[in-house]
């Protein structure tokens, strides 16, 4: 996992849980029962958890939201981070913010499972209750709960508690002795709730995502509405089964305030401490108390799992084909993607100036007539001859320098055009690996279908052919300048002290 991909799914994830925060605000709204709206939470952690998978399974949709890409000077830029990033034969270099993320993630998970651990071992240290076996059965039959469910009496003081899925158990407290009958009934009617609707499995799934999802702050508020939602359904059962609200609130009261403070925050089942003002409110007040319907249940997570698909494929790109700029591209390279083609090399001179004639730097005195003879009559280097075929020379080479240009101003014309071409090229490839990504998909599942031995009689599938990535032209060379000549120095006059002008 890198960070831009941890940051990626956070995103994904915070806009799966916004989208369950809007529904169960809407089925409040509405008047909606608690059974609704945890159904609500748990769709959206249920998505959240396939968020991987289905970005495995399924291919992505384009979505043109960003701004052009430029793509001058983009190829050498991204060449350079790709080796700056890879490491060398041996060595592994781990992000530390990326350490800090899973050694929290583990330690949370380990927290989960230590809980399991001494849930466990309260179950070993409880005693068995034969006399409330039968009510136990008829409090079963009256939910249409067929799993054997096994209850016990705590050694320890603690509150009335349920887990497990497929062999559930309920563990009471020991001063249970002295309740009423009508009071253990609706413990029992709310826990056993907790077993009919699988709450240990979906507050399980919850936690385990929350572990995962740890720096996100809404994964920690929606388990938290979420468990308070699970809490008031079994309080509605309790209630719709006949039970009368004034002594159902009493009682969960009287169990809450019998607890000590650390016990109290460490229950999981009827009587927490943080959310016991709300759920005595929702027992006492108005309100519908039905289980969630069936077509409701279906629709909302058939729009869960379209949410869920749409979240996981949809990967924003450039709302236009690429342009040319002069600043680098900052871009990140999905592994197994084309690179970009490289930019045409800008002209690296620009047609060159003939040179002028360098004048004297100090002023000379006219010459006299025996100086201007001496100066005509004394030999000069061949200053102006070698001057002359140097610039002669320097003539041809512009000339040819000219040529050279043209050509690489067609060149440039046929490499945009080429550009356009790898761009077009680009979208099919990336159109065929979709293509493939879902043939592969339909391979693996009838290969797992068949099995390592076939039986005889049955076709193997052919494994899909992967696309070959297009091919980036070749940027032209732009030709390089000739140097001009320099032009000789003028001859001082004989008799001029240097430094002075007359």
């Amino acid at each position: 996992m890198t960070p831009t991909f941890a940051a990626d799914l956070a995103l994904r994830s915070s806009a799966l849980l916004a989208c369950a925060w809007l529904a169960a605000a809407a089925v409040r709204l509405r008047g909606g029962s608690a059974a609704t709206r945890h159904a609500m939470w748990m769709l959206g952690f249920a998505t959240i958890g396939a968020l991987p998978l289905l970005a495995w399974l399924l291919p992505p949709i384009g979505l043109p939201i960003l701004p052009p890409e430029p793509v001058a000077q983009a190829l050498p830029i991204r060449v350079a981070a790709a080796a700056a990033v890879t490491p060398a034969p041996g060595v592994s270099r781990l992000d530390p913010l990326l350490l800090v993320y899973a050694a929290v993630a583990a330690l949370l998970l380990a927290r989960l499972a230590l809980g399991r651990a001494l849930l466990e071992r309260l179950w070993r240290k409880a005693a068995p209750v034969a006399e409330w076996s039968a009510e136990l059965g008829r409090v079963c039959d009256l939910l249409g709960i067929h799993r054997p469910v096994a209850m016990r009496m705590a050694a320890t003081p603690t509150v009335p508690m349920t887990w497990g899925a497929i062999r559930p158990r309920i563990l009471l407290p020991r001063d249970a002795l002295g309740w009423s009958r009508d009071r253990l009934r609706s413990v029992l009617l709310h826990e056993l709730g907790h077993v009919s609707r699988y709450d240990s499995v979906g507050a399980l799934i919850a936690q385990a995502v929350c572990a995962l999802h740890w720096p996100n702050p809404l994964a920690w508020h929606a388990l938290r509405q979420m468990r308070l939602a699970q809490e008031q359904a079994c309080d509605d059962l309790v209630l719709a089964n006949g039970a009368e609200a004034t002594a159902y609130a009493r009682d969960l009261l009287d169990s809450a305030c019998a607890l000590q403070p650390r016990l109290a925050a460490a229950a999981l089942g009827m009587s927490g401490r943080n959310d016991l003002e709300l759920r005595l409110r929702s027992i006492l007040g108005p309100g519908r108390r039905r289980r969630a319907g069936i077509l409701f249940v279906t629709f909302a997570a058939t729009l869960a799992a379209f949410a869920g698909v749409l979240v996981a494929t949809v990967v924003p790109v450039s709302a236009r084909a690429p342009v040319a700029s002069a600043a680098p591209a900052r871009t990140f390279i999905r592994p197994g993607a084309p690179l970009a083609p490289a930019p045409p090399a800008p002209e690296s001179a620009q047609t060159p100036v003939p040179p002028s004639p360098v004048p004297a730097r100090h002023p000379r005195p006219a010459p006299t007539v025996a100086e201007a003879a001496a100066t005509e009559s004394s030999p000069r280097p061949g200053e102006p001859d070698a001057y002359a075929r140097e610039l002669e020379r320097y003539s041809r080479e512009l000339a040819q320098y000219n040529r050279e240009l043209a050509q690489y101003d067609r060149e440039k014309d046929v490499y945009g055009a080429e550009l356009e071409r790898y761009g077009a090229e680009r979208q099919a490839y990336r159109a065929q690996q979709g293509d493939y990504r879902r043939k592969l998909a339909a391979y693996r599942r009838r290969m797992a279908e068949i099995g390592p031995h076939p039986p005889p009689g049955v076709t193997i599938p052919t494994a899909p052919t992967a696309p070959t990535a297009p091919t980036a032209p070749t940027a032209p060379t732009a030709p390089t300048a000739p140097t001009a000549p320099t032009a000789p120095t003028a001859p001082t006059v004989p008799g001029a002290a240097p430094g002075h002008s007359t």
